[in-house]
């Protein structure tokens, strides 16, 4: 029994010790995908569910990581903060952006702790600060962008509050109805759970996060839990494909509340989207 309970004690302690190193570090995740429409090569850095974790003294790591990286734009695709009834915390997120808005264009799509608290003071503080940066805010909106010939159109969908709490969406009009024909269509949608809806609308390119990449990570079958507390999700992490668009779900960069992982490292996501090689 002494040794059953020692075991069970030491396995606890291993599991603890690594969740602890995967919330503290990160990664760089890498897809590579080919499109027509690309002249040369666009590397894009994407960054999901930040949640005001901080990698070093005021971010340095994670900053250095971006620079290191030389992206053409920069995603961020979400719960940058966090947004609880309770709680509203901002500064990390806020830093974050300061120290990152003159490397490239910075795409800003709202997530579901952003849209939560969006009515409250501290929100509201907030919005102003980002706001006066150089930070292209993609709430139901869209641009477009060239990048050295290559045409691309960033549409960011942001989700009310029902969607998430009851997790129906009703697909509206195509965005993608403005994209011109040689431009690559790039939607970014927080929650992945809708993709068959969101491939409705055919772009190229999906960003998304929200689902922490399942938590815990198995083989087989792979995430364990999505952040709305569902067992298995259908869409935890990593590339899924519906016709001609493929979802690159990211498991996240932090954590919030009850901050666990495992067999999932926090991460930053770089795509690289070349041209067809004849």
């Amino acid at each position: 029994m002494f040794y059953l309970v020692f075991f069970c004690v030491i396995m606890i302690l291993i599991i603890l010790c690594r969740s602890f190193y995967e919330i503290t570090h990160f990664v760089v995740k890498r897809y590579e995908f080919e499109n027509r429409n690309v002249l040369g090569a666009v590397k894009i850095l994407y960054v999901s569910d930040l949640h005001e974790s901080c990698f070093g003294e005021e971010n340095e790591r994670l900053v250095q990581a971006v620079l290191r990286e030389k992206p053409d734009c920069i995603i961020i695709g979400g719960d940058l903060i966090i947004g609880k009834e309770k709680r509203v915390k901002t500064d990390v997120g806020l830093e974050f952006l300061k120290k990152i808005e003159k490397v490239c264009p910075v795409l800003y799509n709202f997530g579901n702790h952003e849209t939560r608290v969006c009515e409250t003071k501290e929100f509201g503080d907030y919005l102003r600060e980002v706001k006066k940066l150089d930070i292209v805010l993609l709430n139901n909106k869209g641009i477009h962008l060239n990048f050295k010939g290559t045409k691309i159109y960033f549409w960011g969908i942001e989700l009310s509050r029902e969607c998430y709490k009851k997790g129906e969406y009703i697909v509206g009009e195509n965005p993608f109805s403005e994209a011109e024909e040689d431009e690559v269509k790039v939607l970014i949608a927080h929650n992945p759970n809708f993709f068959k809806k969101y491939a409705e609308w055919k772009p190229d390119y999906i960003f998304s996060g929200h689902n922490h990449g399942g938590i815990v990570r198995l083989p087989v079958i792979h995430g364990v839990i999505s952040t709305d507390k569902r067992l298995f999700p259908k869409y935890s992490y990593g590339v899924y494909r519906e016709n001609q668009t493929a979802m690159v779900l990211s498991g996240g960069a932090g954590s919030h509340t009850i901050k666990f992982r495992l067999f999932n490292e926090s991460e930053i996501v770089m795509v690289e989207i070349k041209d067809i090689k004849i």
